[in-house]
């Protein structure tokens, strides 16, 4: 038995499974790690054991299951833990620094791309973000951050927008990463529209006008001023994936005609050729233009 790939309860079972079978198996040790933590199916362990012992236990950890086996990387000096690479020091302390596959290839979202310009201008800041929590030695972390700023220019993202992001994380410390803020968190409902560049300014028209409702004789408007000011939210509108590819079977042909919107903000019109005509035929699988 299993679950579909992409469902949103495959992690929630997986994660299940895989504590029920470490619970079962670390119960029935009597030698056992000084550390375990586990993700999913990736673990991390520290054992201050012999390496047979070492060995013992995992070949008895992969007999433990049928199904399950695990890959291993034994190291007295450094291992990789998710994208954490944990060094033992020369103090016998522990540091940590980011851990980079070799496929990976720092595929983060163009910034010429259509998104709201608040979720590409996040994106610096979260990563950087992410380098300064993980990184325990400064030093590492600022040459990380020049590796950071090279990919992010390779996504054309501006140097405004990246200074921007890298100075306000680089005022921090790892702990002052790694703390919880402490912001109260009140009732937030989500104002959704579907966003198009073209669209004006609604968070800020929102937070303008909003003080409005605070001069209203009626009590529950007064509440909801103080408590339930909404947030712009944005859903992806219907892209050309959306509008070609359906998982129901079809079998029809369909004319278009381009036409010009004429908005002042629409950048596009100058690119279209109005009444220009194409059709698009739907057999099963396959989909065919004729312009």
């Amino acid at each position: 038995m299993g679950t579909a790939m992409g469902s949103s309860m495959a992690p929630s079972y997986a994660s299940l499974f895989m504590g029920k079978l470490e619970q079962d198996f670390l119960h029935s040790r009597g030698v056992k790690p000084s550390l375990w933590l586990r993700f999913l199916d990736d673990i991390f362990m520290i054992w201050n054991h012999s390496l047979e012992e070492l060995e013992s236990f995992i070949d008895d950890l992969n007999k433990f299951h049928p199904n399950i086996k695990f890959t291993t990387t034994i190291s007295e000096s450094t291992v990789s833990f998710l994208d954490v690479q944990v060094s033992k020091n020369k103090s016998l302390g522990i540091d940590t620094d980011i851990y980079v596959k070799e496929t990976n290839t720092h595929q983060y979202l163009d910034y010429t791309s259509c998104h709201p310009k608040q979720c590409k201008d996040g994106i610096p800041y979260s990563q950087a973000k992410r380098y300064r929590r993980i990184i325990s030695n400064d030093g590492k972390f600022n040459s990380s951050l020049n590796d950071l700023r090279s990919y992010f220019k390779d996504r054309n993202f501006p140097d405004s927008v990246i200074d921007s992001a890298f100075n306000k994380v680089s005022r921090s410390s790892q702990n002052e990463a790694l703390t919880p803020s402490d912001k109260n968190k009140t009732s937030v409902i989500p104002f959704t529209v579907e966003y198009n560049p073209s669209l004006p300014n609604i968070g800020g028209t929102i937070h303008k006008y909003w003080d409005l409702l605070n001069i209203a004789k009626n009590t529950n408007v007064k509440f909801v001023h103080d408590e339930y000011k909404p947030i712009v939210a944005y859903r992806r509108t219907r892209n050309l994936s959306d509008y070609l590819v359906s998982s129901d079977f079809k079998l029809n042909t369909e004319t278009y005609i381009t036409q010009k919107c004429n908005r002042k903000r629409c950048s596009h019109c100058l690119r279209i050729n109005s009444g220009s005509s194409f059709s698009s035929t739907v057999t099963g699988e396959n989909i065919f233009f004729t312009i």
